[in-house]
């Protein structure tokens, strides 16, 4: 998906590149496309509707990425805040463990 998004992007960016226009992103290359192509009827709409379809596709990709490299960081990833937290609690269970009197 990720791949012929970019395919798309890339030709399009070769498309307003051939009328010397550079688009440094990708959100302005949809309008760019329709106001240099589309209104003077060089370029169909339903191509931009197919790059707008890709995008947003990209998009749910790179949030799932997102999300995922988030739950990694926070499942995996150890912070200064949690060493600190553990430390306490594992220091306080280590007094009350050695204060416990065990009755024989």
């Amino acid at each position: 998906m990720i791949q012929a998004y970019y395919a798309m992007y890339v030709a399009a960016s070769a498309t307003l590149a051939a009328i010397s226009y550079k688009s440094k992103n990708h959100t302005a290359t949809v309008p760019a496309l329709e106001t240099f192509f589309v209104k003077k009827q060089l370029l169909e709409k339903d191509y931009l509707d197919m790059i707008e379809k890709a995008q947003l596709e990209k998009k749910y990709v790179d949030d799932l990425n997102l999300a995922r490299d988030r739950r990694e960081i926070a499942q995996y990833s150890v912070t200064k805040e949690t060493t600190r937290r553990i430390a306490e609690e594992i220091k306080e269970d280590a007094y009350k463990f050695v204060e416990r009197k065990v009755s024989c």
